[in-house]
């Protein structure tokens, strides 16, 4: 049937042989694993020491983790998904060679050359110390920090300068406020007298005859 469906098509693409590949060794693994399970129910002679048929008889039957027993097609099914997942992993990380330029680069080739230059590096606190470095350490201290001015009394310096000025400002701008508002209550009070004044003369003035 397939090769019927192969000679319909006269100008197959990759894809479509890749498919026919694909399905053509999807067909024999399944044979391999049938004949696999049938070797082991007559009791033929495999070979134990083989890790990869012990993982596979594990794997195919969850009769290792649990009580229940499934059937030998369904144990090749799951072994066939796993296969897939595996393969399709693998094509992602290595692409094959005539099909590379169609997948995108993520990463360039010097930013993977930088990743795996930082992961051989040595870090520093695993660098192997000298004696030397004893010496250094003692010379700086000696003839560059101590001959400096302390650095925490130009820090004091600086803050005390700061808060001064904050503190000024802030005073000043009090005072104006409190002038401001004395002003104003003398202007008030001085209105108010004038006006009482005022009041009296008109009073007095009704009074007269």
């Amino acid at each position: 049937m397939k090769l019927n469906q192969f000679e319909k098509i006269e100008n197959p693409t990759e894809d479509q042989m890749l498919l026919e590949l694909t399905s053509d060794e999807e067909e024999a693994l399944e044979e391999f694993l049938r004949d696999i399970f049938h070797a082991q129910e007559q009791g033929e002679v495999i070979n134990k020491n083989n890790w990869q048929s012990a993982l596979y008889r594990k794997i195919g039957s969850k009769s290792y983790y649990t009580e229940s027993i499934d059937s030998h097609e369904t144990s090749i099914k799951n072994m066939l998904k796993m296969a897939k997942v595996l393969f399709n992993l693998n094509f992602v990380d290595h692409p094959p060679a005539h099909r590379r330029s169609t997948w995108r680069k993520l990463v360039s080739t010097q930013r993977k050359k930088a990743i795996m230059a930082c992961f051989r590096m040595a870090p520093l606190h695993s660098v192997i110390r000298h004696r030397a470095m004893n010496m250094f350490l003692r010379a700086y201290r000696e003839l560059w920090l101590e001959a400096e001015e302390d650095r925490r009394s130009r820090l004091i310096e600086n803050l005390c300068v700061k808060y001064l000025i904050l503190i000024l400002s802030f005073f000043f701008i009090y005072l104006f406020i409190y002038n401001s508002k004395e002003d104003n209550h003398e202007i008030n009070e001085q209105e108010i007298t004038v006006i009482k004044e005022e009041t009296k003369t008109e009073n007095s003035a009704d009074n007269k005859p």
